[in-house]
């Protein structure tokens, strides 16, 4: 028998209004300085990041340093999450793989509410995508593919990163 894999996205973290996305995004404006100059209607969350990012670009003109602090604010906004009902329920199904799209410690939370950093436990040591990077905690292994919180270069948001991910998966041969 195969064993059941658990692909959870941010919907689980928009179920607590502080950790929805467009909170978060309207956290990151107004640490960039751009309350009122974002438009957050009817766009989705990739783009309006890459609207703070390259418009913080243009005031600042020091993108690696822009990416490093957007990417750094994303973290310690959610550093401290805890986990809720939901992510329990979710960890109540005891699948022994689950793939996240989310970059925070939650789920992993709920089955050790001490930790803090979890310790790679891929073959790869990767610090940009999250292709074999994985966290193992009682015996369930946790894939955040589009990166995780302990580390900013593999926060993996807007639509370049998205599609430099892809190229990296496609370069590893996994798509086969």
């Amino acid at each position: 028998m195969k064993e059941k894999v658990l692909f959870v996205g941010n919907g689980i973290n928009n179920t607590i209004s502080r950790y929805e996305w467009k909170s978060l995004l309207k956290n990151i404006a107004h640490e960039m300085n751009m309350d009122g100059q974002i438009n957050f209607e009817n766009k989705p969350f990739p783009l309006i990041y890459e609207e703070i990012y390259l418009n913080s670009i243009k005031k600042k003109r020091n993108k690696n340093n822009i990416r490093k602090r957007l990417k750094n604010f994303i973290i310690s906004e959610i550093e401290n999450w805890s986990p809720c009902p939901i992510h329990e329920k979710i960890i109540e199904k005891n699948s022994k793989n689950i793939i996240t799209t989310n970059y925070d410690y939650t789920l992993e939370k709920v089955l050790n509410r001490n930790i803090v950093t979890p310790k790679n436990s891929g073959k790869v040591d990767e610090n940009k995508y999250s292709i074999f990077r994985k966290n193992i905690i009682n015996n369930t292994t946790f894939w955040h593919i589009h990166g995780e919180q302990k580390d900013w270069r593999t926060i993996n948001l807007g639509y370049e990163q998205y599609c430099g991910y892809l190229q990296r998966i496609e370069g590893s041969g996994l798509e086969s």
